[in-house]
């Protein structure tokens, strides 16, 4: 109990400080422990990742995680039930009291919880749970699954172990992790034996169900680390899904199966339903044969993060990024950074706005004094993101997704799904929080000019005409509220020409966008509007030279000027007119005292500040 009231003055120091913090802000979190409590050990500091973007920008949505050492507990996106404040309370009430509740009185030794809840809108949310537990006089530990709300008074709705290990014989389960993708199909990874087990629920958990009795379906037990290529033995995995993937990394060996050099691995599978994934080979993700690297953690599949022991013995926080260099420092720090945590903010592909990583991770301030750093990273990726989710067209077994369509044709190396009349597909596993792209491609080699339309199941539609042998593109944003229940229909009508056709539709998940995008008289991408925007300076803190990105919508005025802590004007970077686009200052920070700066831009449109920290 002593460690659970620890747990909760934590997470509520955190989420109270990260209240007050804007979209993109770089800021610092020092712990100011209860009477009694003493936080100077690295292993106890909390993370708590209060998705920054969301509560500036859309304060009716939640996300938030934390990890206890190396045990990490998340909760996915959902709307607050009003007032936020109450709501988290109610979560950290219920992390305190159930995880560890006075019920479970036949475990002892619980460590490593984990904690999502529920995506499903139409009920009430309800949390599920693993973690380790050792019986009284036992040799062995035992992972447990538990899924539990505030609306009763016992432990929990139901309970069951997953896997059990012999702890004398090095059998012993630890670091577990879940992740749950929409629809409520959970995944758990965990650690035994020097090897990544997962396991799956292979039906859809609503709360409701469990609620009345009736529990999962889990599938057998699958190994994910592997011995071609050698990946263990295998430590801390993590797992995280999206759309209709799920992905896991792990610390493994090098590539030459050195043990004393951990390099980070991913490996992803494709959710296939009432089945196992469908697993892909591992790959390298750090790529640093002779560096130590450990601790990774994931935000969707497109960013892994993780703690790199440098050749001058510091931590760093590193990044693999879907962009050209992959692998880039985040923390930039002269102290030693661990156990980072993220979350990464996608815009749609083939629009130019900028991706947002946010990260925080504990830092060593002075020895064996420690502090929670948060900062956010912008980098613009390529247009061939991996989709959320992909309907392969033109096979000779339709896809899933493919409720309806005639036949197929193989035109070389395009094939299509065709009907004399209607297309229909359902698309499962989205979001409801989140915005989706849809990338529809159209293709056909009948005579003449050929016309179809999509139809969404608000009503919308959208047209597009397409010539023989002449690919075309739709590109449009599926209406918001039409997949609140995680799946959505999208009908496919011809209009003109021999059949409707489809080759490729490809969904894209994406959530950097104006809150009123989404209508249907908003959705062509082409119409997103570009915002004014000062970025945030990087690196911060820095030692000597700092950039400054900020971007224009139209052509304006500018001023970018340089203050001191008391007001007063430093340097004048910027004045004068500029077109629109995106511009990036190098700022030299030479002669001057270190301390705390503030950059401001001002434009015809905005007036934006953010502080920096010269170091020396």
């Amino acid at each position: 109990m002593c460690k659970c009231i620890k747990l909760f003055f934590l997470v509520m120091l955190i989420f109270l400080f990260f209240q007050t913090v804007e979209a993109g802000d770089v800021c610092v979190v020092k712990i100011v422990a209860p009477p009694g409590v003493n936080f100077n050990n690295k292993d106890t500091l909390p993370f708590i990742n209060a998705k920054v973007k969301n509560f500036s920008c859309n304060p009716e949505t939640l996300s938030d995680t934390f990890r206890i050492g190396n045990g990490i507990a998340r909760v996915t996106e959902r709307v607050i039930l009003a007032p936020e404040e109450e709501r988290l309370l109610t979560f950290v009430n219920w992390v305190r009291d159930r995880i560890y509740p006075q019920s479970f009185v036949s475990e002892t030794t619980r460590e490593f919880p984990t904690v999502v809840l529920s995506q499903i809108k139409e009920t009430y949310p309800m949390v599920y749970v693993v973690y380790t537990a050792r019986p009284p006089f036992s040799n062995s530990n035992y992972l447990y699954f538990a899924a539990f709300d505030d609306q009763i008074d016992t432990a929990c709705y139901y309970k069951i172990a997953l896997d059990t290990g012999e702890i004398q014989n090095g059998g012993a389960i630890y670091t577990p992790s879940i992740a749950i993708t929409p629809g409520d199909y959970l995944h758990v990874v965990w650690c035994k034996e020097g090897k990544v087990w997962y396991k799956t629920t292979l039906q859809p958990v609503h709360p409701d169900l469990i609620r009345a009795g009736i529990q999962p379906v889990w599938s057998r037990k699958v190994l994910i680390s592997t011995q071609e290529p050698m990946t263990e033995p295998a430590s801390n995995p993590f797992v995280e899904a999206s759309g209709e993937w799920v992905y896991c990394v792990w610390r493994g060996p090098n590539e030459e199966g050195n043990p004393n050099y951990g390099e980070i691995w991913q490996r992803k599978g494709r959710i296939r339903r009432d089945s196992l994934p469908y697993w892909y080979p591992p790959r390298n993700i750090s790529k640093s044969p002779l560096r130590e690297s450990n601790y990774p953690t994931m935000s969707t599949g497109n960013a892994v993060v993780w703690q790199e022991l440098l050749p001058d013995s510091n931590f760093e926080i590193y990044a693999n990024l879907p962009i050209p260099q992959e692998t880039v420092n985040i923390s930039r720090t002269p102290n030693n950074s661990f156990y980072p945590h993220t979350n990464l903010l996608p815009a749609p592909p083939h629009i130019p706005y900028e991706w947002e990583l946010f990260s925080i991770w504990t830092e060593e301030e002075v020895s064996g004094i420690f502090k929670v750093n948060f900062s956010s990273y912008y980098f613009q990726p390529p247009s061939s993101v991996e989709p959320a989710v992909e309907v392969l067209c033109g096979k000779n077994l339709p896809s899933p997704y493919c409720v309806s369509r005639d036949s197929f044709l193989s035109f070389g190396e395009i094939s299509i799904d065709y009907a004399s009349s209607n297309l229909l597909y359902k698309i499962p596993y989205l979001n409801p929080e989140k915005y989706y792209l849809l990338e529809a491609v159209v293709y056909h080699e009948a005579e003449g000019l050929q016309r179809e339309v999509f139809i969404f199941e608000d009503g919308s539609e959208d047209t597009i005409e397409f010539y023989p042998a002449e690919p075309e593109t739709l590109r449009v944003i599926i209406p918001k509220g039409t997949y609140n229940n995680t799946t959505t229909n999208i009908k496919v009508k011809k209009l003109l020409g021999e059949y409707a056709a489809v080759a490729n539709l490809r969904l894209y998940e994406f959530e950097i966008i104006d809150n009123k995008i989404g209508g249907p008289q908003d959705r062509e991408v082409k119409e997103i509007p570009l915002k004014t925007l000062l970025f945030s300076p990087y690196p911060n803190p820095f030692l000597k030279n700092l950039r400054i990105k900020y971007r224009l919508s139209k052509a304006s005025r500018v001023s970018l000027k340089l203050y001191d802590i008391a007001g007063q004007e430093v340097r004048t970077l910027m004045n004068g007119k500029r077109e629109s686009g995106v511009y990036m200052v190098n700022f030299n920070g030479k002669g001057l005292s270190p301390g705390v700066y503030f950059i401001r831009l001002e434009t015809e449109e905005i007036s934006e500040t953010k502080k920096i920290l010269l170091m020396r």
